[in-house]
């Protein structure tokens, strides 16, 4: 309300001085019509209908049309005219759309503009959600799903609090995108049902796949996906990051295995905990009073990082 009270003083303002602007202009004319030598009479040209009304137009005298919008006019203040404006259907959308650019500069840092993936960037949504049956999947394709499908699980036993349930299917046709996000040609997301329809050409690769599964949970875990789905949303950056985090600590533990390497337990903060390695399991490393050559050498055959 009170964006609006300055808006109207502002409007009416400016109102103000453009008919103050006009008296004066009109005054000035007139001062000058009256210091002005009379000019020559001249006899009528014509008495025909056409004529009068073009003279009378010329000598300064309204008729028809032109009269009644100079007495609507001169009836309306310019307290009338912004208040009309204000009360306008034209003038409520300006407002939203102000808002809503105030909104994603306030989300973006002051830009606009957003990043497109690559592949998102060469294709466009279909307009309905298409379901591929995992049983029609390729065995390459089923083999990427799976992994995706893994890489969930895992995230979810090791978020606090917990990520909520989320079903992957494919689609080889998606819905048309209410937003501005990397991947928007390449999910539709379900609220009703948390699914999360991903499209079939993102199984082509494994990194990809991931890329737009952990993209699209930290939406769902922000609860950014229903709204803004913008991907420079501080809410949306601290799941993104932090589930990011959760993928390099897994890989590191497929890599290790369990007989290498034990998960520290206890309570994570910001998707952290205070320790890489259980105590034993260092210890089983057998690193203390080693060179550091020896130390990397025990840790990379430990790891199995040059195979």
């Amino acid at each position: 309300m009170a964006a609006k009270k300055k808006r109207q003083d502002e409007l009416l303002k400016k109102a103000q001085d453009s008919d103050d602007k006009q008296q004066d202009e009109v005054s000035e004319a007139s001062i000058r019509r009256d210091e002005a030598p009379p000019a020559a009479s001249k006899p009528p040209l014509s008495s025909s209908p056409t004529m009068v009304r073009r003279e009378s137009t010329q000598s300064g005298i309204p008729t028809g049309k032109e009269d009644r919008r100079l007495k609507l006019r001169a009836a309306a203040s310019p307290q009338d005219w912004v208040k009309a404006i204000i009360d306008s259907d034209l003038f409520r959308k300006v407002e939203n759309i102000e808002t809503m650019v105030r909104d994603i500069h306030k989300n973006t840092s002051g830009f606009v503009s957003f990043y497109l993936d690559s592949r998102d960037q060469s294709q466009s949504c279909e307009g309905h959600v298409t379901v591929v049956p995992a049983a029609s999947l390729k065995p390459e394709e089923l083999v990427v799903f799976e992994y995706g499908n893994f890489v969930l699980q895992k995230l979810r036993k090791h978020t606090a609090p917990p990520l909520p349930p989320i079903t992957v299917q494919v689609a080889s046709a998606l819905k048309q995108p209410a937003h501005h996000t990397a991947f928007r040609n390449s999910f539709n997301w379900d609220a009703k049902t948390s699914t999360l329809y991903v499209r079939r050409g993102r199984l082509q690769n494994i990194g990809e796949y991931v890329a737009v599964l952990v993209h699209c949970t930290a939406h769902v875990a922000a609860g950014t996906i229903d709204q803004s789905c913008n991907d420079a949303d501080p809410r949306f950056l601290k799941q993104f990051y932090g589930l990011f985090e959760l993928v390099g600590e897994e890989l590191f533990f497929a890599k290790a295995g369990n007989e290498t390497a034990s998960r520290p337990t206890g309570n994570r903060v910001d998707f952290r905990t205070n320790q890489v390695l259980t105590k034993d399991a260092l210890a089983s490393l057998k690193l203390a009073g080693r060179s550091t050559n020896d130390q990397i050498a025990i840790i990379r055959n430990a790891l199995s990082l040059d195979k």
